[in-house]
C-alpha cells in the first residue's frame, strides 16, 4: 500500500537526519528498509512495518557504519570532516607523515576551513592556495629585513597544501560525504637537473667543509645515506675495518623536536652499504674516543644545509642541497653502468625507482662512451649508436640553452631524453664483447 501524506513528509524528514544512510519504503512488503552506500556497493537490510522503530534502528547502523554523530554529514563543515577523517587515517601513518599532514591543515585558511564541505569550490580553494603563498612570502621578507626573494618562493608551501586538500577532499567523495571532490593535485613534480661531481670534486667538497659536517658531506656523497639515516648512524653501525655500515634505523626531526624521533628505515628494512675507501678519512676523525651505543650526530644538524652550501663556495662547485648529494652518488654508480648495485647501495625496493629518480646521466659521460664504441676494426651495426650520439648532441643542446637562460630546473624534454639516453647506452653496452668494440673510427660531432 502507498504512504499517506503524512508518513511520506515523516520519511522525508528521517532521511535528512540520517544522512548519508537513508530509509527506503517498499510497498509490496509493506516494510520500511535501510540503504547506505559504501565503496560503491549498497548496504540493504529490512528493518521494521513502523516507521519510528525503523528510524531507531537505522540510526544504530548508520553510526556504526560510519561513526557519525547524529545529524550526519548534512552541514558537514571541511574542518569536521577533517576531524572524523584524521581519527582514522592518523592511526595508520608513520609518525613523520602525520606531523607533515598536520602542517598542512594548520595553513589552511579558517574561512575554507568554516566552510561546509558540500560548498567547497576549486576557485576556493586556490584562493586559500595564494593566500598561503603570500603569508610565506610576507613573513620571510620581514625575517630578512626586505631581501629580494626568487620568483617561485613559496610555492613549496604551496604545492604540499595542494597535495593535501585533494587527499582529504578525495577521501569525503570515497565515503559518499561529498559526491565529487572539486580539487584534484599530483604528487607528481618536474624532474630537477642535479650536477654531477667527480671524485676530485666530492674530495675537494670535503675538504672545504667544516669539521663537525664532514663525516655527514662524505655519507652522502660517497655512500648515497639520506639525511635520516645519517644521523640514526650508531657508532657500531660503522665498520671502518671491513668498511662497511649497517643501516638499521632514521632519525628525523618531528613536530619541531629537534632531538628527533627515530624510526625503522624508509623501506622498513636495514641494509648494508660498502664504505668506499677515500671516504673512512672524513668519518675516522667523529668516531674517536666514541661509546659503541653513542649516535654518530648526538643531535639532529639543522645547520647541515648552511654548513653545505658554504662547503660549495669555498671548493668552487655549484651549491647543491643535502638531498643532491645522494642524486649524485646514484648517477655515479649508474654511470658505470651498475643498475643493481645503485639501488643496493641507495636502498630501493626495485629498479623502476633507481632508474627513473637517479639516473641523471652525464650527457657528457654518455658522449665519451660511445667515443669508445667507435674505436673498432670489427663491423658493427651503427643504427643504434647514430640513434644514441643524436639524442646526446640533443641533450647537450639543450643543457646549454638552459644554462644560458640561466633556469635552474631540467626540463621535461631533457629528462625524457636523458632516460632514453640512459637505457638504450646500458642495454647497448652490455651486448659489447672486447672483440666486437674494435674498427668503430667515427666520432661524435659536438654540438
Amino acid at each position: 500500500m502507498a504512504l499517506s501524506r503524512a508518513l511520506t513528509a515523516q520519511l522525508k524528514k528521517y532521511n535528512t537526519l540520517l544522512y548519508p544512510a537513508k530509509l527506503a519504503y517498499r510497498a509490496d512488503r509493506d516494510k520500511y528498509f535501510f540503504v547506505f552506500r559504501r565503496d560503491g556497493h549498497d548496504i540493504r537490510k529490512v528493518l521494521s512495518d513502523d516507521i519510528d522503530i525503523a528510524y531507531e534502528r537505522a540510526c544504530s547502523m548508520r553510526d556504526e557504519l560510519t561513526k557519525l554523530p547524529t545529524g550526519g554529514a548534512l552541514g558537514m563543515t571541511l574542518e569536521q570532516w577533517h576531524e572524523r577523517w584524521s581519527r582514522a587515517k592518523y592511526a595508520k601513518l608513520s609518525p613523520k607523515s602525520v606531523s607533515n599532514y598536520r602542517y598542512c591543515w594548520e595553513a589552511v585558511g579558517e574561512v575554507l576551513k568554516s566552510e561546509e564541505i558540500a560548498k567547497v569550490t576549486k576557485q576556493m580553494i586556490e584562493d586559500d592556495l595564494e593566500s598561503i603563498k603570500q603569508k610565506v612570502i610576507i613573513n620571510e621578507i620581514k625575517r630578512t629585513n626586505g631581501k629580494e626573494l626568487p620568483e617561485n618562493f613559496g610555492e613549496s608551501k604551496k604545492k604540499h597544501v595542494a597535495i593535501f586538500l585533494s587527499v582529504l577532499l578525495n577521501a569525503a567523495a570515497k565515503d559518499d560525504v561529498i559526491s565529487k571532490s572539486p580539487w584534484s593535485a599530483s604528487y607528481k613534480s618536474s624532474k630537477k637537473m642535479v650536477p654531477i661531481f667527480d671524485v676530485t670534486e666530492l674530495i675537494r667538497l670535503c675538504d672545504n667543509a667544516s669539521e663537525s659536517s664532514r663525516p655527514a658531506i662524505a655519507l652522502a656523497a660517497f655512500c648515497g645515506l639520506r639525511r635520516g639515516e645519517v644521523f640514526g648512524l650508531k657508532i657500531e653501525d660503522v665498520d671502518l675495518k671491513n668498511r662497511w655500515l649497517y643501516i638499521k634505523r632514521s632519525k628525523i626531526k618531528l613536530d619541531g623536536v629537534i632531538e628527533g624521533f627515530v624510526k625503522e628505515t624508509k623501506t622498513g628494512e636495514p641494509r648494508v652499504v660498502p664504505i668506499p675507501e677515500i671516504a673512512i678519512k672524513y668519518i675516522k676523525p667523529a668516531m674517536e674516543g666514541r661509546k659503541k651505543n653513542d649516535f654518530l650526530y648526538s643531535k639532529i644538524r639543522l645547520d647541515l644545509t648552511q654548513r653545505l652550501k658554504v662547503a660549495c663556495k669555498n671548493a668552487k662547485l655549484k651549491r647543491v642541497t643535502y638531498h643532491e648529494l645522494r642524486h649524485i652518488c646514484g648517477s655515479n654508480i649508474m654511470m658505470n653502468g651498475d643498475l643493481i648495485l645503485a639501488k643496493e647501495v641507495l636502498g630501493h625496493k626495485n629498479t623502476r625507482i633507481t632508474e627513473d629518480v637517479y639516473g641523471h646521466i652525464k650527457s657528457t659521460h654518455i658522449q665519451d662512451q660511445i667515443d669508445k664504441m667507435y674505436q673498432s676494426d670489427t663491423e658493427l651495426d651503427t643504427k643504434e649508436l647514430d640513434e644514441m650520439l643524436e639524442l646526446a648532441n640533443r641533450i647537450l643542446a639543450l643543457e646549454k640553452q638552459q644554462k644560458e637562460s640561466k633556469k635552474g630546473r631540467e626540463t621535461d624534454e631533457i629528462h625524457g631524453l636523458s632516460l632514453k639516453l640512459a637505457k638504450l647506452t646500458l642495454i647497448f653496452c652490455h651486448q659489447l664483447t672486447p672483440s666486437n668494440k674494435k674498427g668503430l673510427t667515427r666520432k661524435p660531432v659536438s654540438p
